[in-house]
């Protein structure tokens, strides 16, 4: 059973993924699933759940000379991806989209409970569909 932190270390553990999700809003839409993942335990963290939380911050560290390159396309990109039954509770499916020509990205749960793999990703591509439109 993981060991619950205390409250002073709880009020840190929220701080920092405050602090991951003001970067992941600003510059770092990649981050989207991982630090909404983070934020469902902001209420009661375990040690395994800050030391995920150190683990992003290392990433962004080594990762701070990294960009994204626009270019002058006339067309739209975007990339979609989910996963199946991700959620062990409610066992639905979380997915991801981020357009290339505007810095959208989105990391929620889906709205129902996919039957399989491929159905989790139809669901993905209509919403991506959705926002691109």
């Amino acid at each position: 059973m993981p060991t619950r932190l205390s409250s002073y270390n709880q009020v840190d553990y929220q701080k920092w993924v405050g602090k991951l999700m003001y970067t992941m809003i600003g510059t770092r839409p990649d981050l989207a699933f991982t630090v909404a993942t983070l934020a469902k335990f902001t209420s009661a963290p375990t040690a395994q759940h800050f030391a995920a939380c150190k683990r992003v911050m290392r990433y962004l560290q080594g990762t701070a000379s990294y960009g994204l390159l626009y270019s002058n396309k006339s067309y739209c990109v975007g990339y979609t991806d989910s996963d199946y039954g991700g959620d062990k509770y409610n066992r639905k499916s979380t997915f991801s989209t981020l357009a290339e020509r505007q810095l959208a990205g989105k990391s929620r749960q889906q709205s129902i409970v996919a039957l399989s793999t491929m159905e989790a990703e139809y669901i993905a591509a209509t919403e991506a569909s959705k926002e691109l439109i």
